[in-house]
């Protein structure tokens, strides 16, 4: 089957995306991708055997896309883009790679007369991913975004695709509750593929206690809430560090909430890492942090992280998000605490210091949840299925 897949930001790197190009490549399909451009020109490049049609994107019809259900200078763009590649080549499906270009895809198929099936591959929940996201906190942003109708955008096109993949089982029920047959509503999760990651061994970091934070640092990560509780958690383990690896937009307000908390002592900066790097901060780490904020987006995801985390072998210490309480506390893998209080956090951490035995019965049910009910190559049969016979569930 020919299958073509549209992605709005630069590919690669992507894990999720790579992930399912394998697993279909290998199931004997043809991918073609259409992504997201940096530079000033088109350019083709290749993942595995997966032909990449890379767009350059200009700044203005980027920046339009806040306004793009009103405004749809953004779809009108990716549309020709779009119409070009399928008028010229023949797809049997396409897998759009979350929410916004969905109806464009709509209406292609309608106008062009074809019949090739549509997945819509919903990363995250959307909508709320734009209510808490910093450009839509700007003037611009403020005036052009309305979540209400980012909503109604959503239950209108999850009805009219054939299948709707969600990361976790939290979002699938959100989408069946929209109204969407449940038939076509599908768990594809960033689960752990052992193809893509090898852990390093773990080793002490000196004679410190570290905390450790590793991906991307905007406000829905949480850091700002546990920052405040390192000063408490110091007087009683005297040598706790915590190392945040990872770059983003909020990344200058954690550095002066330490400062204002007079902690700079106790945290480390390192920005963004190459992964290599970034595993081996991990290896030295005697805790992992996934502090996430509590929220409807958050609750729509999951972290390729987490099972990171657990096929390490390290205590995790996690929010209250419930894909994180179904995995970590239902399992005795991990310890939740409540996301927006540093003195539940301080409780956590300070049982798991010096337990070795809580230490151990966390990561040793970490890891045997891991193998048997997270691996990737369970959501990548789910995936594959989907393609089948050249139908959609």
């Amino acid at each position: 089957m020919n299958i073509l897949m549209i992605l709005e930001t630069a590919f690669p790197p992507d894990l999720r995306v790579e992930n399912e190009i394998d697993a279909l490549i290998e199931a004997g399909h043809n991918i073609t991708i259409i992504a997201g451009f940096r530079h000033k020109v088109d350019k083709i490049g290749y993942y595995n055997k997966a032909k990449i049609i890379r767009l350059f994107i200009p700044k203005f019809i980027h920046k339009s896309s806040i306004g793009c259900l009103n405004y749809p200078l953004y779809f009108k763009f990716w549309k020709k883009k779009i119409s070009l590649e399928l008028t010229t080549n023949h797809y049997d499906a396409l897998h759009i790679h979350d929410l916004p270009l969905t109806q464009v895809i709509l209406n292609l198929r309608t106008e062009l007369n074809q019949t090739f099936k549509i997945t819509l591959d919903l990363h995250e929940n959307y909508p709320d991913f734009l209510k808490i996201a910093k450009h839509t906190k700007s003037i611009l942003g403020r005036f052009f975004f309305d979540y209400q109708q980012w909503l109604d955008y959503e239950a209108k096109v999850v009805k009219e695709v054939d299948t709707v993949i969600t990361v976790v089982e939290e979002m699938k029920d959100r989408i069946i509750n929209l109204g969407v047959d449940s038939h076509k509503v599908l768990v594809v999760s960033n689960t752990f593929n052992s193809s893509k990651f090898t852990p390093l061994l773990r080793e002490k970091a000196s004679d410190s206690f570290i905390l450790f934070y590793g991906g991307g640092v905007t406000i829905d990560r949480g850091l700002q809430y546990i920052i405040p509780a390192l000063s408490s958690i110091s007087k009683i383990i005297p040598n706790v560090k915590l190392w945040i690896v990872g770059d983003g937009s909020y990344l200058q307000n954690l550095k002066e909430l330490t400062k204002e908390l007079k902690v700079e002592h106790l945290v480390k900066f390192y920005g963004h890492q190459p992964f290599v790097e970034l595993l081996r901060f991990l290896s030295k780490a005697s805790v992992a942090l996934i502090p996430h904020i509590k929220s409807p987006q958050t609750e729509s995801g999951l972290p390729h992280k987490l099972f990171q985390y657990m096929i390490t072998e390290i205590p995790i210490v996690a929010s209250n998000c419930l894909p994180f309480i179904r995995i970590l506390e239902d399992n005795h893998a991990g310890l939740i605490y409540t996301y927006d209080n540093p003195e539940e956090f301080l409780e956590k951490i300070v049982q798991l210091h010096s337990n070795f035995d809580l230490q151990e019965k966390l990561t040793s049910n970490a890891k045997q949840v891991l193998l048997e009910k997270f691996l990737w190559e369970y959501d990548a049969e789910r995936l594959i299925k989907i393609y089948q016979d050249n139908t959609s569930l």
